[in-house]
């Protein structure tokens, strides 16, 4: 099946896709994403989701490039389209395309893209055989609460961690651990959850927000 994808107000065929070489994501990093996870055809945690997005977007004063309602629709339709079932969907706002220069660009529409990829997440083995996780110095910039576009930082550290024969990264700082380079870190001990409070320093995960939120409402200590 073709796989289709969404790219700036039209669903087209993964190869017909194209972006500009000007367009500030791909020459600054200028931009942020999210990643949408699918269960049985229908994507999960919406409400978390649009808060989180609204609030990177806010970060770095970039507008929506829709409404919140469309952008939810594009999400579906690209389920719907590419027949998901279980996944994700990744969606990209980027400040769009302009001469390159460092100041923002006025009068520039946002670009929009998004695709969806089939994945095994409840099934995930990884999930019940546990992975080999190392430290890896955290060498990102300082405002990792927002979910920059700009990866570099975690693209060297998952390859140190994979050197290192392990499936994950946690990134250490000041002898610290903030978080995992693509997952959020907790440490269990004796029935309490151990992780990094909410800051500057880690993202706000959703399915952190999630796990903690239930654990409070068990009674586990944190």
């Amino acid at each position: 099946m073709t796989r289709i994808v969404y790219l700036n107000g039209e669903y087209l065929p993964a190869d017909e896709a194209k972006v500009s070489i000007f367009d500030r994501g791909y020459i600054f990093g200028d931009g942020i994403y999210e990643v949408a996870p699918v269960f049985e055809g229908a994507v999960v945690d919406k409400a978390y989701l649009l808060e989180r997005l609204d609030r990177s977007l806010t970060q770095i004063q970039l507008d929506w490039p829709c409404s919140q309602e469309e952008y939810l629709n594009v999400m579906a339709e690209l389920v719907r389209r590419n027949s998901l079932y279980e996944g994700v969907v990744y969606s990209q706002v980027t400040r769009g395309v302009a001469e390159r220069d460092f100041p923002f660009p006025t009068n520039t529409a946002p670009g929009f893209m998004a695709f969806s990829s089939e994945m095994n997440l409840l099934g995930n083995p990884a999930a019940i055989e546990g992975i080999k996780v190392v430290t890896t110095p955290d060498l990102r910039w300082k405002r990792r609460d927002i979910k920059s576009i700009n990866l570099l930082g975690q693209c060297l550290a998952k390859q140190d961690a994979v050197s290192k024969g392990a499936k994950e990264g946690w990134m250490v700082e000041d002898g610290y651990v903030t978080e995992g380079v693509s997952s959020s870190a907790y440490i269990v001990i004796g029935g309490k959850i151990i992780t990094r409070p909410l800051s500057n320093s880690i993202l706000p995960g959703i399915r952190r927000r999630t796990l903690l939120e239930l654990a409070e409402q068990t009674g586990i200590e944190i």
